[in-house]
């Protein structure tokens, strides 16, 4: 148990300072300790893990596998345990789905998932717009434009980071290193 404390803490570390490379080296040793204790480990740990694993590889812009982690949060039929950490991969599963180019299942996304928060809990800030980008990035073709909706959003993110009541969010997604890489990666605009 010791064991998985310290992996959790380690991978956190690694994510709050932002060494996303670090983190991606805990992963195998992650992924042998689920596959050895699976349902021994409890169920707040496995899905922790589950959410910094998918966190950490979409971090590292390997999409396709980071859907897959994060797929075993959201096909879980019990979402009781740890209730946030589904709500924040819920987000994370509308840029997986951006980053993938499935823009016919993001723009259903774009509808459930706020319907399924809203639910749930109120939703943030930094949700709603994130929601309203992602939704006009569907309808942009135009690169520049794209460009200037990555540049406004890069603008109210540093706004909302300053409000105590969306430092949760930012915890578990800090969508500002999203954006960040976004200038960096031009292809994908």
């Amino acid at each position: 148990m010791v064991e998985v404390v310290a992996l959790s803490f380690t991978c956190n570390w690694s994510l709050s300072q932002q060494d996303f490379a670090k983190g991606m080296a805990w992963i195998p040793e992650i992924k042998a300790g689920l596959a050895q204790f699976g349902k021994k480990i409890e169920k707040h740990y496995r899905i922790t893990f589950y959410y910094l694993i998918a966190y950490l590889l979409f971090l590292n812009r390997r999409y396709d596998q980071a859907l897959e982690w994060n797929n075993l949060m959201l096909n879980d039929p019990n979402e009781d345990v740890v209730k946030e950490i589904f709500y924040f991969a819920r987000i994370l599963n509308l840029l997986l789905h951006y980053e993938l180019g499935n823009h016919s299942l993001l723009a259903s996304l774009l509808v459930s998932t706020p319907k399924y928060l809203k639910a749930r809990r109120p939703l943030y800030a930094t949700e709603k717009t994130l929601l309203r980008l992602l939704g006009r990035l569907l309808n942009s073709v135009d690169k520049a434009e794209k460009q200037a909706l990555f540049t406004q959003f890069q603008g109210d993110l540093h706004q909302l980071f300053q409000d105590p009541k969306e430092k949760r969010l930012f915890n578990y997604l800090d969508l500002r290193v999203w954006v960040g890489k976004a200038f960096f990666l031009q292809e994908r605009i």
